[in-house]
C-alpha cells in the first residue's frame, strides 16, 4: 500500500498547479498535500540559495552565468527531493493547518443574509 501511495503522490506532483485545482480525479486532501509540498520546496530552495550566496562568492569570486544556472538546477532538485522525502515536516504541518481551516470554514454558521443570527464576541 505504501508503494501505491508513493506512486500516486508522484503522479500528482507531475500535474501543473494551474491544472491541479480543476482536476476531478484528485481529492481535495491530495491537492492540499501537493500544494503544501511545493510550498515547502520553494522555501527550502530559498534557504539553500541564501546559504550559498555568502559562502560561494567569498571562496571563488563572482560566479558566471553558467555557474548560476547549474547551481539553480541543483537547488531545485535538492529542494524538491527534500520536500518529497517529508523529513522536514513543514508540508505536513501546513497541510494540517489548511485542512483544519477549510473544515472550520465549512462548519461556521452563515451570518450574511440572515437576520435571526447574532454574532457574539469570543473572549480570548
Amino acid at each position: 500500500m505504501e508503494t501505491t501511495s508513493i506512486h500516486r503522490q508522484t503522479q500528482i506532483s507531475q500535474i501543473p498547479l494551474e491544472q491541479l485545482a480543476n482536476n476531478r480525479s484528485v481529492s481535495d486532501e491530495e491537492k492540499t498535500a501537493e500544494v503544501s509540498r511545493q510550498f515547502e520546496s520553494i522555501l527550502v530552495k530559498q534557504i539553500l540559495q541564501e546559504g550559498q550566496k555568502s559562502s560561494v562568492s567569498s571562496l571563488f569570486g563572482k560566479p558566471t552565468a553558467a555557474d548560476s544556472i547549474y547551481q539553480d538546477m541543483i537547488n531545485n532538485q535538492l529542494a524538491d527531493g527534500i520536500s518529497k522525502s517529508g523529513t522536514l515536516g513543514l508540508a505536513g504541518n501546513l497541510k494540517s493547518q489548511l485542512v483544519r481551516q477549510a473544515q472550520g470554514a465549512l462548519s461556521a454558521p452563515e451570518v450574511a443574509g440572515t437576520g435571526d443570527k447574532t454574532i457574539t464576541p469570543q473572549n480570548s
